[in-house]
């Protein structure tokens, strides 16, 4: 996490109950490095980190390590163990998946413009003791390098939204409202990709994203315009497709750049961000999903 110019490394946890509320929050085991912008994901009783970066612009650092530590019974985590690097350069906001026994690390951008923007996609198999295989670039890079763009795996089809980046005309920066995907094969790496003829209600990036059954969920994020409120959603076909882009009827309770959200047990969370500007947020909103 990050705010008020503050890089931090503590890590806090909280059961959640089955009418959807949350119980108490409780600090366990720091990351060794206070970063924000990484990848965080839970995978078979561990948590993985990837990347990320620290520090302000003029004296930024950005990270191409691997973190991971064990959840232990009670809900909290042990020391983190790193692991080999992903690639030889560091990025952040970039967008880290788990699936099938693989972690990926996909997009982002650096704090040197001799790199900048990213659309390749780093790879490694995930061992049953949480540690990682060789690392090694994975398939065909996405269109339009980006970085605060979503990325889910869904029925062996990878597919990425919005962000920010190549998207301009002439590939000049911009906000994204694309979605292309692309289905992976038997080593689990993307072939070419495809952009849907149904791009998204508005373009967006720094939002968070969730899955449940069929739908991605774009929620929140920035428009160029400022922070908003909004969710978006659409239906991932079983062929790789995506449907036609809906806006939920009932909005955020105040708009939020950046927030983290997840689905469980039917319930959606969303947790933190910032108005885009001046504060910084570390409250929880939740709802029932009514598909």
């Amino acid at each position: 996490t990050s705010g008020n110019n503050s890089d931090y490394s503590s890590v806090q946890y909280a059961p959640i109950y089955s009418d959807g509320s949350i119980g108490a929050w409780n600090t366990t085991t720091s990351l060794s490095v206070a970063k924000r912008d990484f990848g965080a994901v839970f995978y078979s009783g561990y948590i993985l980190t990837t990347g990320g970066t620290s520090g302000q612009t003029g004296a930024q650092v950005d990270y191409d390590t691997v973190s991971a530590t064990a959840i232990k019974p009670a809900g909290d985590n042990g020391s983190f163990t790193t692991s080999a690097d992903f690639d030889t350069t560091g990025r952040y906001g970039h967008t880290t998946i788990a699936s099938n026994s693989y972690l990926y690390v996909i997009g982002g951008t650096t704090s040197t413009e001799v790199v900048g923007f990213v659309n390749t996609i780093r790879k490694a198999a995930i061992n049953t003791d949480g540690s990682l295989g060789s690392w090694g670039a994975s398939g065909t890079a996405f269109t339009n390098a980006r970085f605060g763009f979503s990325a889910v795996i869904y029925n062996n089809y990878m597919f990425i939204a919005g962000g920010y980046g190549a998207c301009g005309l002439l590939g000049a920066n911009a906000y994204c409202n694309d979605i292309q995907s692309s289905q992976l094969n038997g080593s689990g790496d993307p072939g070419s990709w495809t952009a849907s003829i149904n791009t998204m209600t508005s373009a967006r990036a720094f939002h968070a994203t969730a899955v449940f059954n069929q739908y991605l969920y774009l929620i929140g994020g920035d428009d160029g315009n400022g922070a908003k409120a909004d969710i978006n959603y659409v239906a991932l076909g079983v062929d790789g497709t995506a449907g036609t882009w809906q806006t939920n009827t009932n909005n955020l309770p105040s708009a939020r750049k950046s927030p983290a959200a997840v689905s469980a047990n039917g319930f959606m969370y969303v947790v933190g961000g910032s108005n885009g500007t001046s504060s910084v947020y570390r409250d929880i909103f939740y709802s029932t999903i009514d598909i």
